[in-house]
C-alpha cells in the first residue's frame, strides 16, 4: 500500500511507473483492486493506492535512475484475515532479479517435417560456420530470447552418425519421427482413443451421481447433457434443464434409488451431437464407490497393467498373480510361478499366461508394460520371459543362467508377437555381487523418442552397473533404435538408478528424456547429466516452479547424504536448486508428493527414515521445513479427489484432507493411482482376495479439466506402475492426441 521511491529529489509514487512484469499464484495483479478483480480493504478502509496480488507473486520494475530506498505498508485484506486457518505472507524486495537467467534451451526441427529424408548440411549465415551433417532432427542450444539463421541443404552422402561414448545407435532412422525407408513411411503414432468414461453410483441416499472424461478432441466450446433411461434403449430424458458448461459430473437427485441406465450427449458449438455408449448405475456398497472386477481365483496379485487391450475406448486390466513379496538382497525361493490374467473393463476374462519358473517371484524379476506400442488403438503387453520348457533353477531355487528375452504380447489374446534378448546377464559378479542381487535387477518403461511415438525401454541395474536398450514395434518385431551402458561413460555412470522410471521431455524439444534416477539419458540414448549421488529411492518430475522455465525433479535418496538427501534440481541441467540441510541416512520408499497441504502455496514432498523415525513434509518450491510428522507410512498417496487442485491423502485404509478427518475409505493394497474414470478426479485401484476394485470419488466438482491421461508424461507414468515402486502418475502439460481414424 502506498508504495513510493526515494530519491535526493524527494518521492516518487510507484503508481507513475508500470511494472515490467506481474505474475501471482492466483487471480491477477492489479492496482487498487485484489487478486480476484474485487475492491481491496484493509481493516475494513477501502485501498485504492495500493497493488493486490496472491502468493506467490513477482512483481518486477525497471527503477529510474537515483532511486535510493522504496517505503511501502504491507498488509493482508480483510479477505485474508477472515481465514478460519489463518494466513500468513512474506513480502521481500530485490534490488537484483531473484531468479536466475533461465538456462539454453535446445530448440529442436524435424528434418522430415521440412521434407529432408536423408542427410543435411546445416550453415550458420550469421557466423559463416558449417555446423555439419544432420539426419532426421536438427537441435541448437539457444539463451533466452536468442535468434539464429540457419541454410540447409541436401548432402550427398549418409557419412558417420556421431555418437558420444555410451550411446550405440544402432538404427539412425529410428529416430527420424514417421519414416521407416524410402519404401513405407510410418503413421503417426501418438497415443489410444479414449471413450467417454461415464460412471455412474447410487448413493445410499437415493441419488445417482455421473461421471464423465473431457477429452482432447473436445472443443473448447463444447456442453454436455446427463441423460436418463428406464432400460438403457428408449425413452431418454434430461435430468438437468441446461446444458452443462462448467463440470463433467452430475449428481441426479430424482433418481430415487432405482439402477437407472444414463448416457452423456455432447453438444458442439458448430451443432454437432455424440452421444456416449450407455452405463446402468451400481449400487455403493460400503462407504466409499467403487467397482469390482472379479478374478478367476480367490488370489491375490502382484503388479497391475491399465491400457485399452481391444481398442474400444474403454481401459482393460492385465494382472500379474499370485502376490509374492521377494527381494533379490533378501532373496527366498519362488513358491509358485507368475501368471499374466487379462480382463476387459466389463470384467470378461481374456487369457492367462503362465511365465513358469525361470522367472523368479518378486517384482525387480519380472517387470511389465502393458501400452500401445505400435499405434493400432490395441495395447500390447510387454514383460521379461524365459523357457518355460526348461529349469534352470540351481540346487537352492535361484536362476543364474539360461536365456532372457523381452517378449511382447497380443493384449487380446497373449500370444506373442516379438521377441529379443533381455541385456545379458553375462559374469554375475561384474554387477557387483555374487548372490545375484544387482545382476537381478530389471525395470521396463515407455519413451517417445522421436517426440511421436512411443519406444519401448528394456533395463538391467540399479545399484552398480546400469544398461539400457531402446526398441520400436514395427511391424510384429522389435526394431532396436539404440543401446546405452553406463560403464561406457566417461566418467562411468554406475549406481544412479530408481525403483523406475520416468520418461519426460526435459529440454523442450517434442521428445523424452529418461529418468533413470539420479543421472538423466537424452532421447537419443546419451547420458545429460549425471548427480553422482547414488541411488534416490523417491523421484517425482513435475513444473515444481511454475516461475521457471522448464520442469524439475524432486529426490529422497537412499545413499547416506551429509545434506541435500531430499533436494530440488533443474530437470534440463540436474543443478541443484534447493536440498535440505540435515543429513540422511536412508530415505526411503517413494515418498509422497503433491499439493496436498492447503496452508503451502504448491507443492508438498513427505518423506522420511527407513530405519529411524524421521519424517518430514517440505515445501517443494522452496525448501522450507513444513512439519516433522508420521503421516502413518512413508508411501501415503496425494490423490485428486474432492473439487479444487488440493489433493487429499490416502493412506492405511482411509481418505481425506491433510490433518483433517477421512470421509471416504478402501479396502486391500493399492495397486495403482490415476485418472482411470469418470472426469479428472484420480481413482485409487486396489487388489483384494479374488478381485480387483476401484475406487472413484462421488463428490460433485464445478471445475472440469481435460482427462489427465491425455498428458503424455501421466499416460507413460500410469504404464510405469506396472513394474518397479508405485510413483503416481504427475502432469506436466504436454498432450498427447490419439491418432486420427
Amino acid at each position: 500500500m502506498e508504495p513510493r521511491l526515494i530519491t535526493d529529489d524527494g518521492e516518487i509514487p510507484l503508481a507513475r511507473f508500470s511494472w515490467r512484469s506481474a505474475t501471482t499464484g492466483w487471480g491477477r495483479v492489479a492496482w487498487g483492486r485484489d487478486a480476484g478483480g474485487g475492491p481491496m480493504r484493509v481493516g475494513g478502509r477501502p485501498i485504492t493506492n495500493g497493488i493486490g496480488t496472491h502468493a506467490f507473486s513477482i512483481i518486477a520494475y525497471d527503477l529510474p535512475a537515483g532511486v535510493k530506498r522504496f517505503h511501502a505498508f504491507a498488509a493482508l485484506d480483510d479477505e485474508g484475515v477472515r481465514l478460519e486457518r489463518g494466513a500468513t505472507v512474506r513480502f521481500l524486495v530485490f534490488t537484483n532479479d531473484p531468479l536466475a537467467l533461465p538456462p539454453p534451451r535446445t530448440v529442436s526441427v524435424d528434418l522430415c517435417d521440412l521434407g529432408f529424408h536423408g542427410p543435411v548440411r546445416v550453415r550458420d549465415l550469421w557466423t559463416g560456420k558449417d555446423l555439419g551433417r544432420f539426419q532426421g532432427r536438427f537441435s541448437q542450444e539457444l539463451r533466452p530470447h536468442a535468434a539464429a539463421l540457419f541454410r540447409l541443404s541436401p548432402a550427398g552422402s549418409t557419412g558417420a552418425h556421431p555418437l558420444r561414448p555410451g550411446a550405440s545407435l544402432l538404427r539412425p532412422e529410428a529416430l527420424r519421427p514417421g519414416t521407416r525407408g524410402a519404401e513405407d513411411a510410418a503413421p503417426m503414432v501418438l497415443g489410444q482413443r479414449l471413450d467417454r468414461g461415464l460412471v455412474a453410483f447410487v448413493l445410499t441416499n437415493g441419488h445417482a451421481f455421473a461421471s464423465w472424461r473431457l477429452l482432447l478432441k473436445d472443443p473448447p466450446a463444447v456442453r454436455f447433457i446427463l441423460e436418463r433411461s428406464a432400460d438403457g434403449r428408449t425413452g431418454w430424458t434430461a435430468v438437468h434443464p441446461d446444458p452443462l458448461t462448467n463440470r463433467c459430473n452430475w449428481t441426479d437427485m430424482e433418481a430415487a434409488g432405482r439402477r437407472w441406465f444414463y448416457r452423456v450427449r455432447a453438444l458442439g458449438p458448430d451443432g454437432s451431437s455424440t452421444v456416449s455408449a450407455p452405463v446402468q448405475a451400481e449400487a455403493v456398497e460400503g462407504p466409499t464407490a467403487f467397482r469390482r472386477i472379479r478374478l478367476q481365483g480367490p488370489y491375490r496379485f502382484d503388479k497391475l497393467g491399465i491400457a485399452d487391450l481391444d481398442g474400444d475406448g474403454a481401459l482393460d486390466f492385465v494382472i500379474k498373480q499370485p502376490h509374492q513379496v521377494s527381494d533379490p538382497g533378501v532373496w527366498r525361493p519362488s513358491q509358485d510361478t507368475f501368471k499374466l490374467e487379462a480382463y476387459r473393463s466389463d470384467g470378461t476374462f481374456l487369457w492367462r499366461r503362465d511365465l513358469g519358473w525361470n522367472i523368479e517371484q518378486g517384482v525387480w524379476w519380472s517387470p511389465m508394460i502393458v501400452y500401445d506400442l505400435d499405434g493400432d488403438g490395441r495395447a500390447e503387453v510387454a514383460v521379461k520371459t524365459a523357457p518355460t520348457d526348461v529349469d534352470y533353477r540351481d540346487a537352492t531355487g535361484r536362476v543364474t543362467r539360461g536365456p532372457e528375452w523381452c517378449s511382447v504380447l497380443d493384449g487380446r489374446t497373449g500370444r506373442e508377437i516379438a521377441r529379443v534378448d533381455w541385456p545379458a546377464r553375462g559374469n554375475v559378479a561384474d554387477w557387483g555381487d555374487t548372490n545375484n542381487n544387482r545382476a537381478s535387477r530389471h525395470l521396463m518403461g515407455v519413451a517417445y523418442l522421436d517426440g511421436r511415438r512411443p519406444s519401448l525401454l528394456v533395463m538391467r541395474g540399479t545399484y552398480t552397473k546400469m544398461v539400457v536398450h531402446a526398441y520400436n514395434l514395427e511391424n510384429g518385431r522389435l526394431v532396436p533404435v539404440w543401446q546405452w551402458c553406463g560403464d561406457d561413460e566417461t566418467p562411468p555412470v554406475r549406481g544412479q538408478g530408481m525403483h523406475g522410471v520416468h520418461t519426460v521431455d526435459l529440454d523442450g524439444d517434442g521428445c523424452d528424456e529418461v529418468v533413470l534416477g539420479a543421472a538423466v539419458l537424452r532421447s537419443t540414448g546419451r547420458i545429460l547429466w549425471n548427480l553422482g549421488m547414488g541411488h534416490p529411492d523417491a523421484v517425482y518430475v513435475s513444473d515444481i516452479l511454475p516461475h521457471r522455465h522448464g520442469l524439475e525433479i524432486i529426490y529422497g535418496f537412499e545413499t547416506r547424504q551429509p545434506r541435500n538427501g531430499i533436494c530440488l534440481v533443474d530437470g534440463q541441467t540436474g543443478r541443484i536448486l534447493w536440498g535440505c540441510d540435515h543429513p540422511t541416512d536412508h530415505v526411503h520408499s517413494q515418498a509422497m508428493f503433491g499439493d496436498f497441504d492447503p496452508d503451502n502455496p504448491g507443492p508438498e514432498f513427505y518423506a522420511g527414515e527407513k530405519f529411524k523415525p524421521d519424517r518430514w513434509t517440505y515445501s517443494a518450491r522452496d525448501g522450507r521445513l513444513l512439519r516433522q510428522e508420521d503421516l502413518g507410512s512413508l508411501s501415503p498417496y496425494a490423490i485428486w479427489w474432492a473439487d479444487g487442485w488440493t489433493r487429499w491423502v490416502a493412506v492405511r485404509g482411509r481418505i481425506g484432507p491433510y490433518h483433517q478427518p477421512p470421509q471416504d475409505a478402501y479396502e486391500g493394497r493399492v495397486v495403482a493411482v490415476g485418472d482411470i474414470l469418470g472426469d479428472w478426479r484420480e481413482e485409487l485401484v486396489t487388489c483384494l482376495p479374488g478381485e480387483l476394485r476401484i475406487y472413484t470419488t462421488t463428490l460433485p466438482s464445478e471445475m472440469r479439466r481435460t482427462c489427465w491421461l491425455e498428458d503424455r508424461a501421466y499416460r507413460t507414468g500410469l504404464a510405469h506402475a506396472a513394474m518397479g515402486y508405485l510413483y503416481p502418475p504427475q502432469p506436466v502439460g504436454k498432450w498427447i492426441p490419439a491418432p486420427r481414424r
